[in-house]
C-alpha cells in the first residue's frame, strides 16, 4: 500500500512539474525566443516548491493557484510557433535560455513524461500542451489534491482488517475522484491515436526520480499488465485516451474487487457458506469485465505467469525449478501452447474457478438445509432435491447438476474431515460440512488429472500405475519443490493405485484407480499430515532425535511411548474408537506387534534396526486408515472388526486381482487365488507352491476369521509390487 501512495504522488508531482520551472515558462518561434515583456513574467505571488510533493497529504490551493497565474502569463508573453499550444521543445529552451539553474537532463526527461501522460489525458497532439487545456490541466490537480488527499489518508495504516471498516468510504472517494476526473477530461475527444508506452514511461519514471527497484519494479509491473489487456483490450503495454477512460469508469469496481480478494484473511464470515459466496461472486464479477477478444488471442505468457506466481509465492518456492511442470500441466489440463495464454484459456480458468465455488456454497447450504438427516449415523442415499431461496444465486440449469454431485458425495463417500481435518473411523457415519468442502475440492482435482492422465475403461474414468507414472514424472519438480517427490517411485505408484482400489470404501479391485477410490485415498493421506506432525512433535519430549536431516527416533523409544501419545495424550480414540477398542482387547504385547505390523506394511525400508523416520511415521499413519477402512468395509455384522468366512468371501474379489498380480498367477493357476487369500489370513505368511497346493485341496477354511491383527501382518504382501 506504501509502494501504490509513493506511485501516486510520482505521478502528481510529475504532473505539477509542466507548469514549475520558476513560475512562468514559455515558447517563441524562434531560437531568440522573444518576449514582449519579459518584466511581466516575474511571480507576482510565491510558493514553496516542496509543498508539490505534498500534494496527497495536505492542501495546496494556493501553490496550484500559483502555478496557473504564471502559466497563464506565460502563454501571453511569449511568442510560440503555434499560439495554440505550448510545445515541448519550445518550452525546453525557453528554460534554458531564461532560467538556467534549471538547465539539465532531470528537466528534459520530466517534460518528455508530462507531455506523454497529457496526451492521453487530454488528447493533445504528442509533443504538445494546448492552450486551451490549461485550464482543465489545473482542474485535475485540485481534484487530486482534494480527493485524492482524503483517500491517502484513508489508506495509510490499512491493513486486511481496517479494510473493512473503510471499505465503504474507499469505494466513494475513488467513484467521487474518477467521476470528477471523467467530467474534465471528456471535454476533450478521445482518439485512439492519443496513447501512452506504460512500461517505458515507468521505466523513465524510475530513472528521473531515482525510484528503488523494490517501490517499482518494471519487469514484475510488465508481468501484471496482461490484467490491462485483458479488461480494457488492445496491447498490454500500450494504453490509448478511449481505454484510461474506460478505466476510471471501472475504477472504483475493480480496485473494489482486487481488494477484496487481497484483503479477504481479514473478513469476518458468519459461516463458510458466506465465505463461499463471497468468493463465488468475485469471480463472476471478474468474468464480466473481460474485453470481447477471440478465444485465440494470447492475453498472457509463460513466462509473465512465472514471474507473478514466483512474487506471490515469494522465497517459498522456486518457480524455476517448477517451470516444467507448470508447462506440462497447461498443456494437459488446458490445451494449448505450454508458452501461451489465450482468451479461451483464462476463460476456462475462471469458469473452473467460479464452478468449484459454486460447488462449495451449493453443498454447504444444502448441508445445513438436511444436518438433522446427515449428522445421523446411518447411510443416507435418498435425499429430495429442496428449493431453497439460496439456489437463486446458481442459473436453474446448473442446479441440477450441483444437486447430483452433492449427491454423489453424500451416498458415495464414507469418510469426512472435520473442522480440524482428521476422519473418524467408525461404524457409524460421522459426517459435516467441511468433510464435504474437502472432498468436493479432492474429487474436483483429481476428476480433472484422471480424465487426462487416466482413460475410460468399464467403470468410468481411471489411471493405472502406467497412467499415473507419465503424471508423476511430468510433475516431478513440482513435486520435489513441494516435498512431496518420493525416493521409491515404484513403490509409491503401487501404494498409491493399490491402496486407492483395495483398502478404501469403494475400492472394486479393477487394478486402477478412478475418482472415488483416488478422492477416498487422499482424502485419508491428507488428514494424516497434521497428525503426523503433532505425535511427531510429541514424541520428542521422550525420544531424542538420532538423524537430524530424516527427523528420526530411535524405533524401540518411538515403540514405548507412540500408543501413549496417539491415544493418551491426543485422544485420537475419538478418531479411531473401533482400533483403541481392538487394541484394549488384544493387551499390550499383540497391540505391539500390531504397530511392528503396521510398519512391515508401511514403512519404505521395513528394517527395524533402522531408527523411525517422520516420513516413515506418517505412513504408519496413512496404513492405520487404510486398514480401518478395509475393516470397516467389510464388517457387515459390525462384529467388533472381526471379519468371518462369509464376509471374507464378500471381500476376495476386492482382492483378486492384486493377488494374482503379485502371485503372477498364469492364467492356468488363477484358481488359486482365493487359497492365497485365505492361507494369507489364517497363516500371516506367504505360501510355498506347496503349501498352497496343499491348502487349498486339503486345508481348513470353513472357520477362517481375520481381523485387524491378521490384516496388518499380510498387507505388506498386497502393496509388493512384482
Amino acid at each position: 500500500m506504501q509502494n501504490l501512495n509513493e506511485f501516486v504522488r510520482y505521478l502528481t508531482i510529475l504532473c505539477c512539474l509542466v507548469v514549475f520551472s520558476s513560475c512562468g515558462l514559455g515558447d517563441s518561434a524562434d531560437e531568440s525566443l522573444e518576449v514582449f515583456d519579459l518584466g511581466q513574467l516575474e511571480g507576482t505571488c510565491e510558493f514553496d516548491t516542496e509543498k508539490l510533493g505534498k500534494i496527497l497529504d495536505e492542501q495546496i490551493d494556493a501553490e496550484i493557484d500559483c502555478l496557473e497565474s504564471n502559466l497563464e502569463k506565460f502563454t501571453d508573453f511569449v511568442r510560440r510557433e503555434d499560439p495554440r499550444y505550448v510545445a515541448r521543445g519550445e518550452l525546453q529552451r525557453f528554460i534554458d535560455k531564461f532560467f538556467p539553474a534549471n538547465k539539465n537532463t532531470t528537466v528534459k526527461e520530466l517534460l518528455k513524461l508530462v507531455f506523454d501522460l497529457n496526451t492521453v489525458l487530454l488528447k493533445d497532439p504528442k509533443d504538445k500542451v494546448s492552450v486551451g487545456n490549461i485550464s482543465l490541466l489545473f482542474k485535475l490537480f485540485r481534484i487530486v489534491n482534494d480527493e485524492g488527499r482524503k483517500l491517502n489518508n484513508l489508506i495509510t495504516g490499512m491493513d486486511e482488517f481496517s479494510y473493512w471498516d473503510r471499505r465503504q468510504t474507499i469505494f466513494t472517494l475513488t467513484s467521487s475522484l474518477g467521476e470528477k476526473a471523467l467530467a474534465v477530461i471528456r471535454q476533450r475527444p478521445a482518439t485512439e491515436s492519443s496513447t501512452l508506452q506504460i512500461k517505458d514511461f515507468l521505466a523513465e519514471l524510475k530513472k528521473i526520480l531515482e525510484i528503488g527497484e523494490a517501490d517499482l519494479d518494471i519487469e514484475l509491473i510488465d508481468s501484471f499488465l496482461f490484467v490491462k489487456k485483458l479488461v480494457l483490450g488492445g496491447e498490454k503495454n500500450v494504453i490509448n485516451a478511449p481505454q484510461f477512460e474506460k478505466l476510471l469508469e471501472l475504477a472504483p469496481n475493480i480496485l473494489l474487487l482486487g481488494m477484496d480478494a487481497m484483503m479477504s484473511g481479514g473478513k469476518k464470515f458468519f459461516s463458510d457458506g458466506d465465505k463461499w459466496f463471497f468468493f463465488m461472486d468475485i469471480v463472476r464479477e471478474f468474468r464480466g469485465y473481460f474485453y470481447a477478444f477471440d478465444n485465440e488471442d494470447e492475453i498472457l505468457t509463460h513466462k509473465d505467469l512465472t514471474n507473478v506466481a514466483g512474487r506471490i509465492l515469494g522465497n517459498k518456492y522456486s518457480m524455476e525449478n517448477m517451470e516444467d511442470s507448470v508447462r506440462n500441466l497447461k498443456t494437459r489440463l488446458i490445451g494449448g501452447s505450454a508458452d501461451s495464454y489465450t482468451f479461451g484459456n483464462l476463460t476456462t480458468l475462471v469458469q473452473w474457478g467460479q464452478g468449484i465455488f459454486e460447488q462449495l456454497y451449493f453443498n454447504e447450504v444444502t448441508y445445513y438445509h438436511y444436518k438433522e438427516i446427515l449428522d445421523g449415523p446411518d447411510a443416507v442415499t435418498d435425499l429430495k432435491r429442496p428449493e431453497l431461496e439460496e439456489y437463486k444465486a446458481f442459473n436453474k440449469k446448473s442446479v441440477p447438476v450441483l444437486w447430483d454431485k452433492f449427491q454423489e458425495l453424500t451416498s458415495t463417500h464414507r469418510f469426512f474431515q472435520d473442522a480440524n481435518g482428521w476422519i473418524t473411523f467408525d461404524n457409524k457415519y460421522v459426517r459435516n460440512a467441511s468433510g464435504y468442502t474437502m472432498l468436493t475440492l479432492f474429487n474436483w482435482g483429481l476428476n480433472k488429472l484422471i480424465r487426462v492422465y487416466g482413460a475410460p475403461r468399464e467403470n468410468g474414468w481411471s489411471i493405472s500405475i502406467d497412467d499415473m507414472r507419465v503424471l508423476i514424472y511430468e510433475i516431478e519438480g513440482l513435486l520435489r519443490e513441494m516435498d512431496f517427490w518420493q525416493a521409491d517411485v515404484e513403490r509409491f505408484l503401487s501404494e498409491t493405485v493399490n491402496s486407492s482400489d483395495n483398502f478404501q470404501f469403494n475400492a472394486n479391485g479393477d487394478m486402477v484407480a478412478d475418482v472415488y477410490e483416488a478422492t477416498e485415498y487422499f482424502n485419508t493421506v491428507f488428514t494424516s499430515v497434521d497428525i503426523t506432525s503433532e505425535v511427531h512433535a510429541r514424541l520428542k519430549s521422550y525420544c531424542d532425535i538420532v538423524d537430524e536431516e530424516e527427523k528420526a527416533f530411535d524405533i524401540e523409544c518411538y515403540r514405548e511411548h507412540f500408543y501413549q501419545v496417539f491415544f493418551d495424550e491426543m485422544h485420537m480414540e475419538k478418531y479411531y474408537p473401533r482400533l483403541k477398542e481392538f487394541l484394549d482387547g488384544i493387551g499390550p504385547e499383540k497391540a505391539l506387534q500390531h504397530l511392528i505390523n503396521m510398519e512391515t506394511y508401511s514403512r519404505i525400508i521395513p528394517d527395524p534396526g533402522l531408527p523411525m523416520t517422520q516420513t516413515d511415521l506418517g505412513r504408519v499413519i496413512i496404513g492405520f486408515g487404510n486398514v480401518e477402512s478395509a475393516v470397516l468395509r467389510f464388517d457387515q455384522n459390525n462384529s467388533g472388526g472381526i471379519l468371518e468366512r462369509p464376509e471374507l468371501d464378500n471381500a476376495f474379489p476386492v482382492f483378486k486381482n492384486l493377488i494374482i498380480q503379485v502371485a503372477q498367477l498364469k492364467p492356468a493357476t488363477q484358481f488359486l487365488a482365493k487359497s492365497i487369500f485365505l492361507y494369507l489370513v489364517k497363516e500371516m505368511k506367504e505360501p510355498s507352491t506347496l503349501q498352497i497346493l496343499s491348502f487349498h485341496f486339503f486345508g481348513k477354511k470353513k472357520d477362517i476369521t481375520c481381523d485387524r491383527f491378521r490384516l496388518a501382518g499380510i498387507l505388506s504382501f498386497f502393496v509388493e509390487t512384482p
